[in-house]
């Protein structure tokens, strides 16, 4: 034996706990920042009555929201690509 320890093999892909902390605060702050930028007034279920006079009184808010829910989806993605990628590299099926 040559008196060295076997080298652990390295995980590919960014750490799963920076991920899922990125994608929360954006998912977060796409609620947020939207109830702020509307004056308090929530998001209503797009079926709901009211729900085409607030899209309509409130269209920076909404875009606000739309972007950010999407860079929300970014990191989750990554995530569930790497997530998914490591268990296949461990023979989970």
């Amino acid at each position: 034996m040559s008196g060295t320890t076997p080298r652990r093999n390295a995980q590919g892909g960014p750490p799963l706990g920076v991920l899922g902390v990125v994608f929360t605060a954006l998912f977060l702050a796409g609620i947020i920042v939207s109830t702020i930028m509307a004056a308090g007034t929530t998001f209503p279920s797009p079926f709901g009555d009211g729900a085409v006079g607030y899209f309509t009184a409130n269209r920076s808010a909404v875009a606000v929201t739309g972007f950010l829910q999407f860079a929300a989806s970014v990191p989750l993605a990554v995530y569930a690509a790497t997530a998914s990628a490591r268990l296949h590299n461990l023979g989970v099926r």
